[in-house]
């Protein structure tokens, strides 16, 4: 949940801070917001402090997402609860909804944020690589499924 808030909060201040900044050109600011919740989404992935190994970005993208036009954050958590179902594999369920984001944005009418979105997707997959291997090979953990010891 924190993780989530992290982007949503990153869209929100910029929203907030940047007409007071830029108050002629809306358009900055709309572009500075995407700037904004990405640059959250990165930091979180790869933060400097912990050497560039931090999380996977799926919750600070759905933070990220509800904050930049939230019926693309509720597509794409509609999306990973229908594949959590369905295969009873998180990763799958993120990157599935992490895939299609882009595209939902463009169908929604909103081809701007389809860039921020395919940013987050991209970057997603590459935080999964060893998710997808296992994926691959039968390997990743289901949904309610006790780890083997």
């Amino acid at each position: 949940m924190l993780d989530a808030l992290k982007g949503l909060a990153a869209v929100l201040l910029a929203r907030h801070v940047l007409p007071s900044i830029a108050p002629a050109d809306p358009a900055i600011t709309l572009y500075a917001t995407y700037v904004a919740g990405v640059a959250a989404f990165i930091g979180h992935c790869f933060p400097v402090w912990l050497g560039f190994k931090g999380g996977k970005g799926v919750a600070t993208s759905i933070g990220v997402l509800f904050g930049l036009f939230w019926p693309l954050g509720l597509i794409f958590i509609a999306v990973w609860i229908v594949m959590a179902l369905v295969f009873r594999i998180s990763s799958l369920s993120a990157l599935t909804a992490s895939l299609i984001s882009p595209f939902s944005a463009y169908l929604l009418g909103r081809g701007d944020l389809t860039l921020p979105a395919a940013v987050m997707a991209i970057m997603v997959f590459i935080t999964h690589r060893t998710n997808i291997a296992r994926i691959l090979n039968g390997e990743e953990p289901r949904i309610g499924k006790s780890k083997p010891l």
